[in-house]
């Protein structure tokens, strides 16, 4: 990362809605990045309450910029679920960012690898962030995502 995007992601801070806007706004933001604004996004979806899931906001200067659902359900692996940085503020640092503060956050929990599923166009960005193909028996919600993982 360049100086500038260190710049950039100094003060930012990974942490569950504070209130009502911030779910609204995290809504919004799954909805534009991850669904392509479909009616179909479930804004009450059971899973983001889940008590074995957060979900986490991160924020600079209280501006939204990213989330991340954690699933910390299964024993042996945390899951990152609904990955998305504001699509305007992409390629500034914020989504490597994010990842490392969110496999902080489960690290702190005692989890030591982490899963996900990839749209293929951002495989090359998890790999990067040391990410690699996993073979996992949960299914993706869509086909074509690549099964990732790392361990911590």
């Amino acid at each position: 990362m360049n100086n500038m995007a260190n710049k950039e992601t100094a003060g930012l801070v990974l942490r569950p809605p504070a209130d009502a806007a911030e779910w609204r706004a995290i809504h919004a933001l799954r909805r534009r990045a991850l669904f392509d604004d479909s009616p179909d996004y479930d804004e009450n979806h059971p899973d983001d309450r889940d008590p074995d899931h957060r979900l986490l906001a991160l924020f600079i200067d209280g501006r939204l910029l990213g989330t991340v659902r954690v699933d910390l359900s299964h024993p042996a692996w945390a899951a990152f679920r609904l990955v998305a940085i504001d699509p305007q503020r992409r390629g500034h640092g914020y989504g490597t960012e994010m990842l490392k503060l969110a496999e902080n956050f489960i690290k702190e929990k005692g989890w030591r690898q982490v899963r996900l599923h990839a749209k293929p166009e951002a495989a090359g960005f998890y790999k990067r962030c040391g990410y690699h193909a996993v073979t996992w028996e949960e299914a993706a919600r869509m086909p074509e995502c690549v099964d990732m993982g790392k361990h911590l």
